[in-house]
């Protein structure tokens, strides 16, 4: 391994050598960014895993506040309203599924808001929809 001793102060080492050696710094220091991006990338797709089956689901969220939160939550066929704070968790209530206008969520991938957005302004030849207004 490569490495600053003694000798090099005395002027022991070639300019081959030291060059090797900036490569080898760069590589072990490419290696770790890559493994703390990887490492990092698994650890959060693991706190997403589905455990169990869908008997549990998060319908319905609102901020209230800091740190504070209400959640709808549907339990198997019950619909329970929940607050969180940063300290505790406490069942508010339970709502009856007539009481409530739940959205069907869209099948399939949906664009971005920024693609649609940027869909607007571009065409696809790449000419800006607003330079034929300026014409």
């Amino acid at each position: 391994m490569l490495y600053l001793n003694a000798s090099s102060i005395n002027g022991g080492w070639s300019m081959f050598s030291m060059i090797a050696q900036l490569f080898f710094i760069l590589l072990v220091f490419a290696a770790v960014v890559a493994l703390a991006i990887f490492s990092t990338k698994w650890v959060a797709s693991a706190k997403y895993i589905k455990r169990g089956n869908n008997n549990l689901q998060l319908m319905d969220s609102m901020s209230i506040g800091y740190q504070s939160a209400v959640h709808l939550l549907k339990c198997g066929k019950k619909y329970v309203l929940i607050g969180v704070t940063k300290e505790k968790i406490t069942m508010l209530t339970e709502v009856q599924p007539d009481e409530l206008e739940i959205a069907e969520k869209p099948q399939g991938r949906q664009k971005a808001h920024f693609e649609k957005y940027l869909g607007s302004f571009i065409k696809t030849d790449g000419i800006r929809k607003d330079d034929d207004k300026n014409d």
